[in-house]
Protein backbone atom coordinates (compact mmCIF):
# COMPACT_ATOMS: atom_id res chain seq x y z
CA UNK A 1 0.00 0.00 0.00
CA UNK A 2 1.20 3.14 -0.85
CA UNK A 3 0.19 6.73 0.73
CA UNK A 4 0.34 9.81 -0.91
CA UNK A 5 -0.49 13.25 0.42
CA UNK A 6 -1.84 16.05 -1.86
CA UNK A 7 -2.83 18.31 0.68
CA UNK A 8 -3.33 18.47 4.13
CA UNK A 9 0.12 18.07 5.25
CA UNK A 10 1.36 20.12 8.16
CA UNK A 11 -1.84 22.55 7.32
CA UNK A 12 -5.54 22.85 7.79
CA UNK A 13 -7.24 22.67 4.58
CA UNK A 14 -6.76 21.23 1.37
CA UNK A 15 -7.29 17.72 2.27
CA UNK A 16 -6.16 15.09 -0.05
CA UNK A 17 -5.04 11.49 0.11
CA UNK A 18 -4.08 9.01 -2.74
CA UNK A 19 -3.97 5.48 -1.58
CA UNK A 20 -2.70 2.72 -3.51
CA UNK A 21 -3.37 -0.83 -3.26
CA UNK A 22 -2.06 -3.41 -5.63
CA UNK A 23 -4.93 -3.03 -8.02
CA UNK A 24 -6.76 0.10 -6.99
CA UNK A 25 -5.95 3.87 -6.84
CA UNK A 26 -8.76 5.82 -4.77
CA UNK A 27 -8.41 9.33 -3.57
CA UNK A 28 -9.48 9.90 -0.10
CA UNK A 29 -11.12 13.58 0.27
CA UNK A 30 -10.72 15.84 -2.16
CA UNK A 31 -10.62 19.69 -0.48
CA UNK A 32 -9.61 22.89 -0.93
CA UNK A 33 -7.78 25.67 1.30
CA UNK A 34 -9.41 28.97 1.77
CA UNK A 35 -6.60 31.94 2.70
CA UNK A 36 -6.69 35.57 2.39
CA UNK A 37 -4.60 35.19 -0.62
CA UNK A 38 -7.14 33.03 -2.30
CA UNK A 39 -8.31 29.48 -2.78
CA UNK A 40 -5.10 26.55 -2.80
CA UNK A 41 -6.15 22.84 -4.25
CA UNK A 42 -4.19 19.77 -3.50
CA UNK A 43 -0.67 19.50 -5.69
CA UNK A 44 1.60 16.91 -7.50
CA UNK A 45 -1.75 15.05 -9.07
CA UNK A 46 -0.36 14.32 -12.61
CA UNK A 47 -3.02 11.66 -13.45
CA UNK A 48 -6.81 12.13 -12.70
CA UNK A 49 -7.95 8.16 -13.26
CA UNK A 50 -8.41 7.09 -10.01
CA UNK A 51 -10.82 3.79 -9.24
CA UNK A 52 -12.85 5.82 -6.82
CA UNK A 53 -13.06 8.83 -4.30
CA UNK A 54 -14.33 8.64 -0.87
CA UNK A 55 -15.50 11.29 1.42
CA UNK A 56 -15.28 11.57 4.81
CA UNK A 57 -17.49 14.57 5.51
CA UNK A 58 -18.43 17.87 3.07
CA UNK A 59 -16.53 20.65 4.71
CA UNK A 60 -14.95 22.65 1.89
CA UNK A 61 -11.28 21.64 3.27
CA UNK A 62 -12.43 17.66 2.39
CA UNK A 63 -14.55 18.49 -1.13
CA UNK A 64 -13.66 21.71 -2.18
CA UNK A 65 -11.71 20.35 -5.04
CA UNK A 66 -14.06 18.01 -6.61
CA UNK A 67 -15.28 20.51 -9.33
CA UNK A 68 -11.56 21.01 -10.44
CA UNK A 69 -10.59 17.27 -10.19
CA UNK A 70 -13.63 16.64 -12.56
CA UNK A 71 -12.65 19.64 -14.81
CA UNK A 72 -9.62 18.64 -14.99
CA UNK A 73 -10.65 14.64 -15.62
CA UNK A 74 -11.50 12.57 -12.97
CA UNK A 75 -14.44 11.19 -13.44
CA UNK A 76 -14.72 8.05 -11.23
CA UNK A 77 -17.52 7.85 -8.45
CA UNK A 78 -17.88 9.61 -5.77
CA UNK A 79 -18.86 7.84 -2.23
CA UNK A 80 -20.21 9.29 0.48
CA UNK A 81 -23.41 9.63 3.03
CA UNK A 82 -26.27 10.82 1.61
CA UNK A 83 -25.99 13.99 4.26
CA UNK A 84 -22.55 14.61 3.61
CA UNK A 85 -23.81 14.74 -0.03
CA UNK A 86 -26.83 17.00 0.42
CA UNK A 87 -24.39 19.34 2.07
CA UNK A 88 -21.69 19.43 -0.17
CA UNK A 89 -24.01 20.53 -2.58
CA UNK A 90 -25.32 23.96 -0.58
CA UNK A 91 -21.48 24.11 0.55
CA UNK A 92 -20.13 23.74 -2.84
CA UNK A 93 -23.25 26.41 -4.57
CA UNK A 94 -22.70 28.92 -2.05
CA UNK A 95 -18.73 29.49 -2.50
CA UNK A 96 -19.51 29.02 -6.33
CA UNK A 97 -21.95 31.86 -5.47
CA UNK A 98 -19.38 34.33 -3.50
CA UNK A 99 -16.37 33.60 -6.01
CA UNK A 100 -18.31 35.56 -8.94
CA UNK A 101 -19.69 37.54 -6.81
CA UNK A 102 -16.38 38.84 -5.65
CA UNK A 103 -14.84 38.58 -9.13
CA UNK A 104 -12.82 35.83 -8.55
CA UNK A 105 -11.30 34.00 -11.22
CA UNK A 106 -12.93 30.65 -11.32
CA UNK A 107 -10.70 27.67 -11.99
CA UNK A 108 -14.24 25.52 -12.85
CA UNK A 109 -17.31 26.00 -14.04
CA UNK A 110 -21.29 25.69 -12.55
CA UNK A 111 -21.28 22.00 -14.32
CA UNK A 112 -18.54 21.01 -12.81
CA UNK A 113 -19.95 21.10 -9.94
CA UNK A 114 -23.25 19.20 -10.89
CA UNK A 115 -21.16 17.00 -13.10
CA UNK A 116 -19.46 15.93 -9.85
CA UNK A 117 -22.46 15.44 -7.74
CA UNK A 118 -24.00 13.13 -10.41
CA UNK A 119 -21.00 10.56 -9.94
CA UNK A 120 -21.96 10.27 -5.60
CA UNK A 121 -22.70 6.97 -4.79
CA UNK A 122 -24.31 6.70 -1.76
CA UNK A 123 -23.07 4.64 1.51
CA UNK A 124 -24.59 4.01 4.77
CA UNK A 125 -22.74 4.16 7.68
CA UNK A 126 -21.06 0.95 9.28
CA UNK A 127 -22.70 -0.09 5.29
CA UNK A 128 -19.43 -2.10 3.29
CA UNK A 129 -18.29 -1.54 0.06
CA UNK A 130 -15.84 -2.84 -2.33
CA UNK A 131 -13.08 -1.25 -4.98
CA UNK A 132 -11.13 -4.50 -6.59
CA UNK A 133 -9.25 -5.44 -3.46
CA UNK A 134 -10.03 -2.95 -1.21
CA UNK A 135 -13.44 -3.25 0.95
CA UNK A 136 -14.49 0.12 2.41
CA UNK A 137 -16.43 1.20 5.46
CA UNK A 138 -17.54 4.59 6.38
CA UNK A 139 -17.91 4.70 10.25
CA UNK A 140 -19.70 7.48 11.64
CA UNK A 141 -17.05 9.96 13.12
CA UNK A 142 -18.86 13.09 15.16
CA UNK A 143 -18.03 15.51 13.67
CA UNK A 144 -20.92 17.31 11.73
CA UNK A 145 -23.93 15.10 10.20
CA UNK A 146 -22.97 12.74 7.42
CA UNK A 147 -19.59 12.51 8.74
CA UNK A 148 -17.45 9.62 8.66
CA UNK A 149 -13.77 7.60 9.37
CA UNK A 150 -13.19 5.90 6.14
CA UNK A 151 -12.00 1.83 6.60
CA UNK A 152 -9.51 -0.09 4.06
CA UNK A 153 -9.12 -3.82 4.57
CA UNK A 154 -7.19 -5.38 1.80
CA UNK A 155 -5.92 -9.33 1.95
CA UNK A 156 -2.78 -7.81 3.72
CA UNK A 157 -3.21 -4.43 5.73
CA UNK A 158 -6.02 -2.43 6.97
CA UNK A 159 -5.99 1.75 7.03
CA UNK A 160 -8.34 4.06 9.08
CA UNK A 161 -8.46 7.54 7.91
CA UNK A 162 -9.87 9.41 10.94
CA UNK A 163 -10.96 12.40 8.90
CA UNK A 164 -12.11 15.38 11.17
CA UNK A 165 -13.38 13.70 14.39
CA UNK A 166 -14.68 13.88 17.31
CA UNK A 167 -14.32 11.29 20.32
CA UNK A 168 -16.94 12.76 22.97
CA UNK A 169 -20.55 13.17 22.53
CA UNK A 170 -21.90 16.96 21.68
CA UNK A 171 -25.61 18.15 22.16
CA UNK A 172 -25.71 17.35 18.44
CA UNK A 173 -23.55 14.14 17.85
CA UNK A 174 -22.79 10.80 18.79
CA UNK A 175 -18.96 10.71 19.64
CA UNK A 176 -17.04 8.44 17.64
CA UNK A 177 -15.87 4.98 18.19
CA UNK A 178 -12.97 4.05 16.36
CA UNK A 179 -11.78 0.81 14.99
CA UNK A 180 -9.30 -1.01 15.19
CA UNK A 181 -6.56 -0.90 12.17
CA UNK A 182 -2.67 -1.41 10.74
CA UNK A 183 -2.34 1.77 9.16
CA UNK A 184 -4.20 5.17 11.40
CA UNK A 185 -3.97 8.34 9.58
CA UNK A 186 -5.04 11.01 12.29
CA UNK A 187 -6.14 14.51 12.30
CA UNK A 188 -4.04 16.49 14.96
CA UNK A 189 -6.17 20.16 14.60
CA UNK A 190 -5.67 19.94 18.34
CA UNK A 191 -2.66 18.20 18.91
CA UNK A 192 -1.46 20.55 21.44
CA UNK A 193 -4.41 21.76 23.14
CA UNK A 194 -7.03 21.12 25.58
CA UNK A 195 -10.43 22.59 24.98
CA UNK A 196 -12.04 24.14 27.41
CA UNK A 197 -15.15 22.03 29.79
CA UNK A 198 -18.16 22.46 27.53
CA UNK A 199 -20.79 22.32 30.04
CA UNK A 200 -19.12 25.35 31.26
CA UNK A 201 -18.99 27.30 28.04
CA UNK A 202 -22.43 26.23 27.55
CA UNK A 203 -22.99 27.39 30.91
CA UNK A 204 -21.52 30.96 30.15
CA UNK A 205 -22.99 31.21 26.90
CA UNK A 206 -26.62 30.97 28.66
CA UNK A 207 -25.22 33.23 31.54
CA UNK A 208 -24.49 35.90 28.82
CA UNK A 209 -27.70 35.88 27.00
CA UNK A 210 -29.37 36.38 30.01
CA UNK A 211 -27.18 39.15 31.20
CA UNK A 212 -27.61 40.63 27.45
CA UNK A 213 -31.45 40.40 27.47
CA UNK A 214 -31.68 41.81 31.03
CA UNK A 215 -30.39 45.51 29.32
CA UNK A 216 -32.50 45.34 26.39
CA UNK A 217 -30.04 44.13 24.11
CA UNK A 218 -30.35 41.39 21.65
CA UNK A 219 -27.73 37.96 21.18
CA UNK A 220 -25.79 38.10 18.19
CA UNK A 221 -24.40 34.73 18.09
CA UNK A 222 -22.44 33.85 14.87
CA UNK A 223 -22.12 30.24 13.96
CA UNK A 224 -20.87 28.35 11.26
CA UNK A 225 -23.95 26.89 9.43
CA UNK A 226 -22.87 23.29 9.59
CA UNK A 227 -22.86 21.84 12.81
CA UNK A 228 -22.24 24.83 14.90
CA UNK A 229 -25.96 26.78 14.54
CA UNK A 230 -27.76 23.31 14.93
CA UNK A 231 -25.20 22.94 18.38
CA UNK A 232 -26.19 26.24 20.14
CA UNK A 233 -30.31 25.81 18.76
CA UNK A 234 -29.74 22.41 21.47
CA UNK A 235 -27.78 24.30 24.38
CA UNK A 236 -30.64 27.30 24.13
CA UNK A 237 -33.39 24.73 24.50
CA UNK A 238 -32.48 23.37 27.57
CA UNK A 239 -33.23 27.20 29.31
CA UNK A 240 -36.23 28.95 29.11
CA UNK A 241 -35.73 32.41 27.38
CA UNK A 242 -39.22 34.14 26.98
CA UNK A 243 -38.13 36.41 23.75
CA UNK A 244 -37.89 35.36 20.39
CA UNK A 245 -35.18 33.21 18.89
CA UNK A 246 -34.26 34.13 15.53
CA UNK A 247 -32.41 31.47 12.75
CA UNK A 248 -30.64 33.43 9.41
CA UNK A 249 -28.09 32.80 6.72
CA UNK A 250 -27.15 29.15 5.29
CA UNK A 251 -27.94 27.50 8.78
CA UNK A 252 -31.43 27.03 7.45
CA UNK A 253 -30.63 25.13 4.42
CA UNK A 254 -28.53 22.60 6.52
CA UNK A 255 -31.25 22.51 9.31
CA UNK A 256 -33.77 21.13 6.31
CA UNK A 257 -30.92 18.33 5.32
CA UNK A 258 -30.89 17.11 9.00
CA UNK A 259 -34.46 17.17 8.75
CA UNK A 260 -34.76 14.48 6.02
CA UNK A 261 -31.58 12.56 7.20
CA UNK A 262 -32.91 12.17 11.39
CA UNK A 263 -30.73 9.75 11.78
CA UNK A 264 -27.50 11.77 11.19
CA UNK A 265 -27.65 13.40 14.59
CA UNK A 266 -28.01 12.01 18.30
CA UNK A 267 -31.54 12.84 18.74
CA UNK A 268 -33.56 13.81 16.39
CA UNK A 269 -36.54 14.93 18.69
CA UNK A 270 -34.54 16.69 20.62
CA UNK A 271 -33.60 18.98 17.67
CA UNK A 272 -36.64 18.73 15.96
CA UNK A 273 -38.40 20.87 19.25
CA UNK A 274 -35.74 23.23 19.30
CA UNK A 275 -36.39 24.07 16.22
CA UNK A 276 -39.91 24.35 17.02
CA UNK A 277 -39.09 27.19 19.05
CA UNK A 278 -36.83 29.15 16.62
CA UNK A 279 -38.31 31.12 13.67
CA UNK A 280 -36.47 32.02 10.18
CA UNK A 281 -35.65 35.58 9.58
CA UNK A 282 -37.55 35.33 5.77
CA UNK A 283 -36.15 38.85 4.54
CA UNK A 284 -32.88 40.90 5.10
CA UNK A 285 -35.61 43.60 5.37
CA UNK A 286 -36.70 42.44 8.78
CA UNK A 287 -33.22 42.09 10.34
CA UNK A 288 -32.69 45.86 11.27
CA UNK A 289 -36.09 45.41 13.11
CA UNK A 290 -35.30 42.36 15.10
CA UNK A 291 -32.59 44.49 16.87
CA UNK A 292 -35.16 47.35 18.33
CA UNK A 293 -35.75 44.70 21.20
CA UNK A 294 -34.73 42.15 23.27
CA UNK A 295 -33.98 38.29 21.33
CA UNK A 296 -31.49 36.12 20.33
CA UNK A 297 -30.05 36.07 16.78
CA UNK A 298 -28.23 32.73 15.56
CA UNK A 299 -26.31 33.24 12.24
CA UNK A 300 -23.78 33.03 9.69
CA UNK A 301 -21.02 33.50 8.91
CA UNK A 302 -18.95 32.15 11.88
CA UNK A 303 -16.32 34.12 11.17
CA UNK A 304 -17.50 37.58 10.48
CA UNK A 305 -16.38 37.35 7.09
CA UNK A 306 -19.73 38.08 5.52
CA UNK A 307 -23.60 36.07 5.54
CA UNK A 308 -26.27 37.92 7.63
CA UNK A 309 -24.23 38.43 10.48
CA UNK A 310 -22.58 41.38 8.82
CA UNK A 311 -26.01 43.10 8.18
CA UNK A 312 -26.78 42.75 12.22
CA UNK A 313 -23.41 43.88 13.03
CA UNK A 314 -23.91 47.08 11.19
CA UNK A 315 -26.88 48.67 12.76
CA UNK A 316 -25.42 46.53 16.12
CA UNK A 317 -22.09 46.97 16.63
CA UNK A 318 -22.19 50.67 18.25
CA UNK A 319 -24.70 49.63 20.90
CA UNK A 320 -23.19 48.91 24.55
CA UNK A 321 -26.39 46.63 24.98
CA UNK A 322 -25.75 43.88 22.56
CA UNK A 323 -23.54 41.09 22.51
CA UNK A 324 -21.79 39.63 19.42
CA UNK A 325 -21.25 36.06 20.24
CA UNK A 326 -18.11 34.24 18.79
CA UNK A 327 -18.77 30.63 18.92
CA UNK A 328 -15.89 28.37 16.66
CA UNK A 329 -12.04 28.75 15.43
CA UNK A 330 -11.72 32.26 13.86
CA UNK A 331 -9.43 31.90 11.18
CA UNK A 332 -6.51 34.09 9.77
CA UNK A 333 -7.35 36.94 8.04
CA UNK A 334 -10.77 37.21 9.20
CA UNK A 335 -12.87 39.68 10.72
CA UNK A 336 -13.42 37.62 13.48
CA UNK A 337 -9.60 37.24 14.08
CA UNK A 338 -9.24 41.02 13.83
CA UNK A 339 -12.12 41.13 16.34
CA UNK A 340 -9.94 38.93 18.86
CA UNK A 341 -6.92 40.59 18.51
CA UNK A 342 -6.93 44.23 17.80
CA UNK A 343 -10.89 44.80 19.31
CA UNK A 344 -11.75 46.20 15.73
CA UNK A 345 -13.68 44.91 12.66
CA UNK A 346 -14.35 45.44 8.87
CA UNK A 347 -17.78 46.93 7.86
CA UNK A 348 -18.20 47.86 4.58
CA UNK A 349 -15.13 48.52 4.26
CA UNK A 350 -14.19 50.40 6.79
CA UNK A 351 -12.53 49.40 10.34
CA UNK A 352 -14.81 49.97 12.96
CA UNK A 353 -14.45 49.56 17.02
CA UNK A 354 -17.53 48.38 18.54
CA UNK A 355 -18.97 49.36 21.74
CA UNK A 356 -21.25 46.06 21.90
CA UNK A 357 -20.18 43.69 24.45
CA UNK A 358 -17.55 40.85 22.83
CA UNK A 359 -17.56 37.33 23.87
CA UNK A 360 -16.00 34.23 22.44
CA UNK A 361 -16.65 30.72 23.32
CA UNK A 362 -14.90 27.02 22.06
CA UNK A 363 -17.89 24.48 20.73
CA UNK A 364 -15.70 22.63 18.44
CA UNK A 365 -16.37 19.73 16.79
CA UNK A 366 -12.87 18.49 16.71
CA UNK A 367 -10.47 15.99 19.24
CA UNK A 368 -8.87 17.88 21.27
CA UNK A 369 -5.20 16.36 22.61
CA UNK A 370 -6.57 14.31 25.03
CA UNK A 371 -9.55 12.69 22.51
CA UNK A 372 -6.75 12.15 20.00
CA UNK A 373 -4.14 10.62 22.25
CA UNK A 374 -7.55 8.23 23.41
CA UNK A 375 -7.63 7.73 19.67
CA UNK A 376 -4.80 6.68 18.86
CA UNK A 377 -4.40 4.21 21.71
CA UNK A 378 -7.82 2.69 21.34
CA UNK A 379 -6.55 2.00 17.23
CA UNK A 380 -3.66 0.97 18.35
CA UNK A 381 -1.63 1.01 14.95
CA UNK A 382 1.27 -0.19 13.74
CA UNK A 383 1.68 2.98 11.62
CA UNK A 384 1.07 6.28 12.98
CA UNK A 385 0.42 9.26 10.07
CA UNK A 386 -0.52 12.57 11.82
CA UNK A 387 -2.20 15.04 9.38
CA UNK A 388 -4.49 17.70 8.97
CA UNK A 389 -2.68 20.23 11.89
CA UNK A 390 -0.54 23.14 11.72
CA UNK A 391 3.18 22.28 12.06
CA UNK A 392 3.48 22.85 16.02
CA UNK A 393 0.07 20.82 16.57
CA UNK A 394 1.78 18.04 14.92
CA UNK A 395 4.75 17.94 16.39
CA UNK A 396 3.79 18.04 19.66
CA UNK A 397 1.28 14.83 19.11
CA UNK A 398 4.13 13.24 17.31
CA UNK A 399 6.44 13.71 20.19
CA UNK A 400 3.76 11.76 22.60
CA UNK A 401 3.42 9.21 19.84
CA UNK A 402 6.78 8.25 20.01
CA UNK A 403 6.55 6.96 23.44
CA UNK A 404 4.55 4.33 22.40
CA UNK A 405 5.06 0.95 20.45
CA UNK A 406 4.58 1.93 17.04
CA UNK A 407 6.09 3.65 13.78
CA UNK A 408 5.06 7.59 13.31
CA UNK A 409 5.29 9.93 10.60
CA UNK A 410 4.30 13.31 10.37
CA UNK A 411 3.30 13.53 6.63
CA UNK A 412 4.74 15.14 4.29
CA UNK A 413 2.98 17.06 0.84
CA UNK A 414 3.41 15.45 -2.20
CA UNK A 415 5.56 12.62 0.02
CA UNK A 416 5.24 8.73 -0.57
CA UNK A 417 4.47 6.74 2.21
CA UNK A 418 5.00 2.88 1.53
CA UNK A 419 3.62 0.32 3.92
CA UNK A 420 5.06 -2.88 3.92
CA UNK A 421 2.39 -5.71 3.77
Amino acid sequence: MKITFHGGAGEVGRSCIEVKTQEATLLLDCGLKLTPQGSEYPVGVTNYNFDACIISHAHLDHTGGLPLFKHRGMNCPIYCTKTTKEITKILLEDAFKIGKHQGVELVYNAEDIYDSLDVMKLVKPREQGRIFDTHFELIPAGHIPGSTSILLTTQQTSLLYTGDIKLKDTQLMRGAIPKKADVLICEATYGNKEQPNRKQSESILINEIKNTLKRGGCALISAFAVGRMQEILLILSQEHFNVPIYIDGMGKKINRVIKRNPQSIKNYSAFKKALARASEVRSPKARRSLLQRPCIIITTSGMLTGGPIMDYLKHAYANPKHTIFLTGYQGEGTNGRMLLEEGTIMIDGVKKQPLCRVVSLEFSAHADMVELKEIIKRVSPKILILNHGDPEAIKELEKWAKTLDFEVVAAELNKTIEVRE
